[in-house]
């Protein structure tokens, strides 16, 4: 009987290894070969089997080559392992450090009295299935092909020559350079917009910079200690926001009072105290319709109060909210020429943290 083992080998290594018995012998081939490749594999297997009635091999398909070789080792550790495993490259060095789990080929092929020459298959080959002795532990069965495909038009849009394609790495490293100028423009929400446009052809590239997921990207440190603000005064300033947005206080007067409740001028404000009053100024933007000051109020306070769009765990939820209430609409009060300024200053001010679909 053949021996209970996996091997990283080909269907002739095992072919070799049955034993004839009175019975025909099955033979478990497992593989990752799907689509065409598989049904030239199995074809291989078909033929075989009909060529001969002791030994039926029979080829099944067990996913991608990970899952094969994941499926192998633990049918190997329930003591029902494939007599056949086809492994990928990734997966040699697992399988030859596999002492007890695999047969190597040149074992097989010198206990069955089989002639066995590596030197037949490429040297590349033979060393990367060897070991350090220049035994192959494995049979070679299939090899992929690197194919470097081109686009005629786009090499000729590109300026390069489709009849002379890159032949080398370093010639495609070549060919992929191209002379370009910085450009800046100003966008509609007041933010710098940089690209690379070619020199060569019309190709233009934007240059993004996530500064929020940088290393070292949080606030310098200041100087002085960060202001604490006691919760009582946070509770003051939402009451105070309330009764402007919601009572009769004066909206245009509100950032004195805000200053006054919190204890100190809006720039010294620590970052969890205005995101609490952002928090609380959101539900209140149905009020912006009630007057050109207090859209202008609203929409000034929304912007300072998420600047700049990030630094907050919680900024991503915030801007997604805002994103929701006021994209789709425009200032309430058009003619005013205050509300069309703080609702351009907003965008600017919470621009950071906008994702690029927004």
């Amino acid at each position: 009987m053949i021996q209970k083992t996996m091997a990283a080998a080909a269907l002739a290594a095992a072919l070799v290894a049955a034993t004839p018995a009175a019975a025909q012998t099955e033979i478990q081939w497992w593989h990752s070969m799907g689509g065409a490749l598989g049904e030239a594999l199995n074809e291989l297997a078909t033929k075989f089997n009909d060529s001969q009635k002791e030994y039926k091999v029979v080829a099944t398909y067990k996913g991608s080559y990970p899952e094969s070789m994941t499926a192998a080792i633990a049918a190997f550790r329930a003591g029902q392992a494939p007599h056949i495993l086809q492994v990928f490259e990734v997966g040699t060095a697992t399988m030859m450090a596999a002492k007890g789990a695999i047969k190597p080929v040149y074992q097989l092929m010198k206990e069955q009295g089989e002639p066995f020459d590596p030197k037949s298959y490429l040297p590349v080959v033979t060393g990367y299935y060897s070991d350090q002795q220049g035994n192959m532990l494995s049979f070679p069965f299939n090899s992929s092909t690197v194919m470097f495909y081109i686009n005629k038009d786009a090499f000729r849009k590109a300026g390069l020559d489709p009849n002379k394609p890159p032949r080398t790495w370093k010639e495609v490293l070549a060919a992929a350079e191209l002379p370009v100028h910085v450009v800046a423009s100003l966008t509609e929400v007041g933010t710098l917009e940089l690209s690379c446009r070619s020199r060569t052809t019309d190709h233009r590239w934007r240059l993004e910079f996530r500064l929020r997921d940088a290393p070292g990207a949080g606030p310098a440190p200041a100087g002085e200690p960060a202001l604490v603000v006691d919760a009582e005064r946070v509770e003051e300033a939402v009451a105070t926001l309330r009764a402007a947005f919601e009572g009769g206080d004066d909206p245009v007067t509100l950032g004195r009072r805000l200053e006054a409740a919190l204890g100190a001028g809006r720039d010294a404000w620590p970052l969890p105290a205005i995101r609490t009053l952002w928090d609380a100024l959101l539900p209140l933007e149905a009020a912006r319709g009630r007057s050109p000051e207090h859209e202008a109020r609203w929409l000034n306070l929304a912007g300072f109060l998420l600047r700049p769009g990030f630094g907050d765990p919680n900024d991503e939820v915030r801007i997604g909210r805002l994103w929701r209430v006021l994209s789709a609409s425009e200032p309430r009060h058009t003619r005013a020429a205050q509300c069309r300024a703080e609702w351009w200053n907003l965008w600017k001010r919470v621009a950071g943290g906008l994702a690029p679909r927004q």
